[in-house]
């Protein structure tokens, strides 16, 4: 059996039993610099706003 949900930011791959494999497409990717941007500021605003 296979299920491949599809994105235009990721695919999925379903291997033996229930594993799952995703990946991100090239447009996926496009966005990691703005994901990776996001992280960093959480982690400033977390680590300013800690008690």
């Amino acid at each position: 059996m296979s299920v491949s949900p599809e994105s235009d930011t990721y695919g999925a791959h379903v291997g033996a039993g229930e594993h799952v494999e995703y990946s991100l497409t090239e447009v996926g990717e496009s966005l990691r610099p703005i994901i990776e941007a996001m992280k960093t500021w959480g982690n400033h605003y977390r680590n300013e706003h800690e008690s």
